[in-house]
């Protein structure tokens, strides 16, 4: 207990003055019949680069059922940061997040000016403004803001801890298998159990254009799904990215494509004219050497998925999507805004110095 109030209290910056940092401005379209917003987040889902030469294993079969429901694919795709805590957060808030370093300082370690810039974020303030009803299916990452009757949450995690603060607390005093099993582990499956169930329930609650976002923690670890779906003992190492874990890792990317097809398919019977954007955060990241990387390591880690299906805006869709740029692209193609398009950038930094930002995008360009 003493731990987690001196986490969430060691903060020394006001929140008001980072918001400030990354306001945009929050448009207000006039156009008529704006079409339901799905996001769907897998969290560290590998592209293709590093499921190829790490799991050899190819994706094109799940890539091509996409394809085939009208899913635009990106040739290449990678996230702007390597961790959820910055590449969600710039998602969400549609910038880059280099000020931070300068506010929080490169040495220090607090993140929980980054789990406040998620929950309260542009993206949820612009499609508020625009008369949207926004419902998210978390599964075990707390992105709540202050909607008011605009929001609700389904399929809330157990744990509504920071996952640094989490993950130590389970490696500390839950020192075997069992226990993790027993008091995480099952957790985290409930969470997605859940998080299917709801999805596949789901109604519009109201007349509202609908924004759903859904963070899946999959196929992150823990790894309690085979390739069927069916329930696993979960495999742990002191290293959460291990390389060792491979063969779980890749059990649970398979299960996570049958089910986003299954639930990409719910949502085009609903409502053929929503749109679906369907995201890894970043990549799965094990086997990386985050203090010596090699090119292939910031692939691991930076490579990522992504897939848009854009009705009625094919023939305006970009040749590519950088992450902090897909909603400004989504609000200029629906909601007649005009959004500047960043440059696209890929940021390295070492978990333990989430602010100590290296620019990396030559070395995967190249």
């Amino acid at each position: 207990i003493f731990q987690a109030v001196l986490f969430y209290t060691s903060t020394d910056i006001e929140s008001s003055s980072v918001f400030e940092l990354v306001e945009v401005p929050i448009f207000q379209g006039d156009v008529m019949g704006k079409p339901d917003v799905y996001l769907i987040i897998l969290d560290a889902y590998s592209g293709d680069t590093t499921l190829k030469k790490d799991y050899n294993f190819d994706n094109s079969g799940f890539k091509n059922k996409l394809k085939e429901r009208g899913f635009f694919i990106p040739k290449t795709s990678f996230s702007n940061y390597p961790n959820t805590e910055m590449s969600l957060t710039s998602i969400m808030q549609m910038v880059y997040l280099d000020f931070l370093a300068d506010e929080m300082g490169k040495d220090s370690k607090d993140k929980t000016v980054l789990i406040e810039l998620r929950r309260e974020n542009n993206v949820m303030n612009i499609f508020q403004a625009n008369g949207y009803h926004i419902t998210t299916f978390y599964g075990g990452m707390d992105t709540r803001g202050f909607y008011q009757n605009a929001y609700e949450t389904l399929c809330g995690s157990y744990f509504n801890l920071n996952e640094d603060l989490q993950r130590s607390f389970v490696q500390t005093y839950f020192p075997t298998d069992f226990l993790r099993s027993m008091f995480y582990d099952n957790f985290r499956y409930h969470d997605l159990e859940c998080a299917f169930s709801e999805f596949f329930e789901f109604e519009k609650k109201n007349e509202k254009p609908q924004f759903v976002f859904v963070h899946l923690i999959l196929p992150h670890p823990p790894f309690v799904y085979d390739a069927d779906g069916n329930r696993v003992v979960a495999k742990y190492s002191i290293d959460r990215f291990d390389e060792n874990l491979k063969d779980a890792y890749l059990q649970q990317t398979i299960f996570a494509n049958k089910k986003t097809i299954e639930m990409v398919d719910s949502i085009q019977k609903r409502d053929s004219g929503a749109v679906i954007m369907v995201m890894s955060d970043h990549g799965g990241r094990l086997g990386v050497d985050w203090y010596n990387p090699t090119e292939m390591d910031y692939y691991r880690a930076l490579n990522n998925f992504g897939a848009f299906y854009f009705p009625g805006q094919e023939e305006n869709m970009p040749e590519e999507f950088a992450a902090v740029n897909v909603f400004r692209i989504l609000f200029n193609l629906y909601l007649d805004a005009d959004y500047e398009i960043l440059e696209d950038k890929q940021i390295w930094y070492i978990p333990e110095r989430p602010y100590d930002h290296i620019d990396v995008t030559d070395k995967l360009m190249k």
